[in-house]
């Protein structure tokens, strides 16, 4: 069971960093996933159980950990329900998903959002959770892509069944917020 959790990010940190930024999607789309935790993130073979190739992962399939760095930080509000919905069945019961959220002042600090940041952080305030569409096309009503800003407090009363167990700062991206969970 993975437990120390800024061991780990420094040892995703410089795998990431060791490769190429071009090469990245190419490597997660044609290792396989078994191998890919061993090599990418350097986690011991043990915590791997796949076999399938990214990223068709059949039903069955249940992973030791899911990495969503800069995803969450981008769906709207349905979207994002149903992904920890969705990844909640892909997760071994002691496994880990690392994401990203934005706080609040996301919107203070990024003006090429082309919002009201005032407003924005006032809808986070209020409910926990700010989003600002892009100008994409609707799918079942929902524009699913955008700037999204998420509170510690909306994942908790939104998503009992995962548990908030190691909360960074990402000494990268200052308005990201690396969050590990795990399956309560």
């Amino acid at each position: 069971m993975i437990s120390d959790y800024d061991a780990l990010l420094k040892v995703i940190d410089a795998r990431m960093l060791e490769t190429p930024p071009r090469q990245i999607p190419h490597l997660l789309r044609n290792l396989p996933l078994a191998v890919w935790g061993e090599l990418l993130l350097n986690i011991p073979p043990e915590y791997s159980r796949l076999k399938a190739r990214f990223p068709s992962m059949p039903p069955d399939i249940v992973q030791d950990m899911i990495y969503a760095y800069s995803v969450f930080t981008h769906l709207s509000e349905k979207t994002v329900r149903a992904a920890f919905d969705t990844l909640r069945g892909y997760i071994v019961r002691d496994g880990v998903l690392l994401i990203t959220i934005r706080p609040k002042e996301y919107w203070r600090m990024n003006p090429e959002a082309g919002v009201d940041a005032g407003a924005m952080m006032a809808m986070h305030e209020q409910s926990g959770f700010a989003f600002a569409p892009h100008h994409r096309i609707a799918i079942d009503g929902d524009i699913t892509y955008g700037d999204t800003s998420i509170s510690i407090d909306y994942i908790r009363a939104y998503f009992p069944r995962w548990q908030i167990v190691s909360k960074h700062h990402d000494h990268v991206d200052p308005m990201q917020i690396l969050l590990f969970l795990r399956p309560a």
